[in-house]
């Protein structure tokens, strides 16, 4: 089943944005048509039923995954909250190991020290910064070669992380938004849908919509035994 522009049809409801249950058996990418009824809302004679259960499936299988995206987001947040704490736990520690060497700068220094408040935890960057300007601008403080080095080492693989994890987190914003914009146009199709079996039509695969890669257009199958009572249905129509 495939989601199609019909185009405009005069004095018709058979025009712009409609699904279609598409008839041919074989397809390939040479091939620039397709055979299709189109579906509608609306019951009149000469239409044959579908039911709800169609996009129903669809909506369903969206909001999975949309569960699962949120649930995944949740996780990396919860890293990328871990990552954040243990940056602060380091630039105590820095701190501290400076401050040991630098009593009579202590008091400056204490101001960079991050408490366990939440909101301060969300300012370890920019307390970071201001340390940083601070440890460059007063270079007589005394500390181990080593130190600062080490600590800027293990700054930067945090940080990496946090920052693989921060693309991950709204790479996964992007696609349940995407997901959430199918649901979106599905859910209006949330009713009982009809089989136009008059109006079989042939139309330019260009006519094919498609909202993003999450779309379920063109991957949306009936049963079996569906497409057997449709077939039945236009048989009687055409040739009886």
């Amino acid at each position: 089943m495939i989601r199609a522009d019909f185009g405009v049809n005069m004095g018709s409801e058979f025009s712009f944005l409609h699904f279609a249950i598409v008839l041919d058996k074989k397809d390939n990418s040479k091939k620039r048509t397709l055979t299709v009824i189109p579906l509608t809302s609306k019951q009149k004679s000469g239409r044959f039923p579908l039911g709800k259960e169609i996009f129903n499936q669809t909506i369903t299988i969206i909001n999975s995954r949309i569960e699962e995206n949120e649930d995944k987001h949740r996780r990396i947040q919860q890293n990328i909250n871990k990552i954040t704490n243990e940056i602060a736990d380091l630039v105590n520690d820095f701190l501290d190991a400076i401050i040991e060497n630098n009593c009579d700068y202590k008091e400056e220094l204490k101001q960079f020290k991050i408490s366990d408040d939440e909101e301060d935890r969300f300012e370890t960057n920019n307390l970071l910064k201001e340390l940083t300007k601070y440890v460059e601008k007063n270079n007589h403080l005394e500390y181990s070669d080593e130190l600062l080095p080490k600590f800027n080492e293990q700054l930067e693989l945090m940080a990496n992380e946090s920052k693989n994890l921060s693309k991950d987190a709204s790479q996964l914003n992007k696609e349940t938004l995407d997901l959430q914009k199918v649901i979106d146009i599905y859910q209006g199709y949330n009713k009982n849908s009809y089989v136009r079996l008059t109006d079989v039509t042939t139309i330019s695969k260009f006519r094919i919509k498609r909202l993003n890669r999450f779309d379920s257009s063109g991957k949306i199958q009936l049963s079996s035994e569906q497409m057997k009572v449709i077939s039945d249905e236009l048989m009687k129509l055409y040739i009886s």
